[in-house]
């Protein structure tokens, strides 16, 4: 998704806010807040994202199949149709916290809204 920025600065924060700068430290504390904490349901926010993951690249494809969920045992399969990740970009998009490949669109799933029955 395209981050929006302003051609014109806020003037009613621009002295207090003006030359600071704003950063996240790397830390076992904020890693633990964000693998850990971040969602109260965490096997349906992995199912959540990865089915955004398939739909968007079947929309990128132009496939109009639709992706496919299935679970056998304590195996699950989320088959898509789409275009697919390197090795090198499966690396770097599951490897690092807010990267992705979808920062140049918006055309993409922004918010996926599936609901599952656990």
């Amino acid at each position: 998704m395209k981050l929006h920025t302003r051609e014109k600065e806020d003037e009613t924060n621009s002295e207090s806010l003006s030359g600071t700068k704003f950063s996240i430290q790397s830390n076992a504390e904020a890693f633990k807040i964000l693998s850990s904490q971040l969602y109260s349901n965490k096997p349906l926010a992995i199912v959540r994202e990865l089915s955004c993951n398939a739909l968007d690249s079947n929309n990128a494809a132009g496939s109009k199949l639709p992706f496919k969920i299935t679970m056998a045992k304590e195996i699950l399969v989320i088959r898509d149709y789409g275009l697919g990740l390197t090795d090198d970009q499966m690396h770097q998009v599951y490897t690092s916290y807010f990267n992705s490949t979808k920062n140049d669109s918006n055309d993409l799933v922004m918010w996926c809204h599936i609901y599952f029955k656990w």
